[in-house]
């Protein structure tokens, strides 16, 4: 996506320390003068999340004791259910991003724990493939890798669960993937994970075979990608209807006794190749690790330090759900996702949707759409389609494509975009949303035919950029033309 500029990437390293080979170089983040870690106003979006009203069962402080808890399992697959906050935490302000728990089981290390802010958050991880019998979870404040400024993490509703083998889960959980931090000298080193680009959630999509066989393929939703092809944040906003990045990182084969079929492991490799997976394995689980700026992994492991074992539990049909719909089933992936766009200088000073910056994540419809173009269009590029917005009152046609040609969604499927609105819109101010075939080339139009059959959700987020229900949502059917390209899908 987007690459930092010099005086972004100085962001970065304004930590405590930062690794760069072998050798340790202090940063002093009180010896930074007080303007250089402010953040661009949020505008009409004052608002923050609110404090945490829960009672924390477990607060681990840092250069606190540890917490310990004894527990038996059944034998399986171990999960780690929590709700997680920090206060004065904010994935917002520079050096105040995160507060980090590491979780241990038996004193192996299993996953990293990372908490963006105050508000609480339920979340799941892995702990790996565990025998029958007793064991101890240890969950300890991570003082190298949190924020310089944060002292705690609270937890609630802590419980440890074991998916067995009778289970219908069991076998995905049993080969999901342990995904190490990235280690890249020129973004931060070996705990840059713990400030930008962070793995947030996983899940996995399950698709039977023809032979009995069942192919697995799991995803991780990074914060952002630093690097990769697309440089523009804002067509990438446009393309996708987000910023965070999502990619598939390991696929493999399983019989019907969940085995795995050999020779059928591979992983996204770096200039997303895929590739035969040669690394290590924790019983069934690959290890593999973030190793590019764009979020592609490695097989190998190199000056790999934090470790992320996100919960694969979560399904998803790749048929009837956009994958940025496991946003929305983590709606605080959102907040995440638009505070380090404006910690990291993203966002355009004052919002204005006339112009083709990079908004506040707030200042957005967020919508899928269900579109299928016919075989005329196997050209490249594309006849696109983009989304057009009506307010009340207003005679503007808001699009999602900034009227720029290669901006429009460009793929068919359940498909996700979105549409920058004035700041402070609501949910009753739009009074249409229509559909627009656009040509992506100056060339001769191919006359290809779209067809959109359903918005399966559109939302606004509101000031704390929680998804605003009720959803708008429209099923019909109408056809995008050379002669007619734009087509009303919902209007009230």
């Amino acid at each position: 996506m987007h690459r930092r500029a010099p005086n972004q990437l100085s962001e970065l390293f304004r930590r405590r320390s930062i690794r760069i080979g072998t050798a340790v170089i202090a940063l002093l983040a009180a010896a930074i003068p007080a303007a250089a870690a402010s953040v661009p106003s949020a505008g009409a979006h004052s608002g923050s999340p609110q404090p945490a009203k829960l009672k924390p069962d477990v607060v681990l402080h840092r250069g606190g004791t540890s917490y310990t808890k004894t527990f038996t399992s059944v034998g399986g697959e171990g999960l780690l259910n929590l709700t997680a906050w920090a206060p004065a935490v904010d994935w917002g302000r520079v050096n105040d991003e995160a507060a980090i728990a590491s979780a241990y089981v038996d004193g192996s290390y299993q996953t990293d724990i990372l908490v963006p802010g105050n508000s609480p958050v339920q979340r799941q991880f892995q702990l790996g493939t565990l025998a029958a019998g007793p064991h101890t979870l240890t969950l300890s404040f991570a003082s190298d890798r949190s924020a310089p400024r944060a002292q705690q993490v609270d937890l609630a509703a802590i419980s440890l669960p074991t998916v067995t083998a009778t289970n219908p889960n069991f076998v995905a959980l049993e080969h999901s993937p342990i995904l190490w931090g990235r280690s890249l000298a020129s973004y931060g080193g070996d705990l840059q994970n713990a400030w930008t680009d962070a793995p947030l959630v996983a899940w996995h999509y399950s698709t039977p075979d023809v032979n009995g066989n069942t192919d697995l393929e799991y995803q991780i939703v990074w914060s952002n990608e630093d690097g990769g092809t697309d440089t523009e944040p804002p067509a990438e906003q446009a393309r996708w209807g987000r910023m965070t990045d999502i990619e598939w990182i390991y696929r493999v084969q399983v019989d019907a006794a969940g085995n795995t079929v050999p020779g059928t492991e591979t992983f996204q490799a770096p200039s997303h190749v895929t590739s035969t997976f040669n690394g290590a394995h924790e019983a069934d689980h690959p290890v593999l690790q973030t190793c590019t700026d764009n979020n592609n992994v490695c097989d190998q492991l190199s000056d790999a330090k934090m470790r992320f074992f996100l919960s694969t539990l979560p399904s998803m049909n790749p048929v009837t759900q956009a994958r940025e719909q496991i946003m929305e089933m983590n709606p605080w992936t959102y907040a995440v996702m638009g505070k380090e766009m404006i910690r990291e200088h993203h966002t355009e000073a004052k919002a204005d949707p006339a112009t083709a910056e990079l908004s506040d994540a707030r200042d957005y419809l967020y919508i899928v759409i269900g579109k299928t173009t016919n075989s005329a269009n196997d050209v490249t590029p594309w006849v696109g389609t983009s989304i057009g917005v009506k307010l009340r009152g207003d005679p503007t046609l808001y699009r999602s494509d900034h009227n720029v040609p290669n901006w429009s969604l460009q793929r068919d499927g359940e498909d996700a975009t979105d549409v920058e609105l004035p700041a402070g819109t609501t949910t009753s101010d739009i009074k249409a949303i229509v559909a627009i075939r656009f040509s992506t080339s100056d060339r001769a139009d191919p006359g290809s035919i779209v067809t959109v059959t359903n918005i399966r959700r559109a939302y606004l987020l509101d000031k704390n950029y929680v998804p605003v229900q009720p959803y708008i949502t429209w099923t019909g059917r109408v056809t995008l033309t050379q002669s007619t390209p734009t087509a009303t899908l919902w209007q009230r």
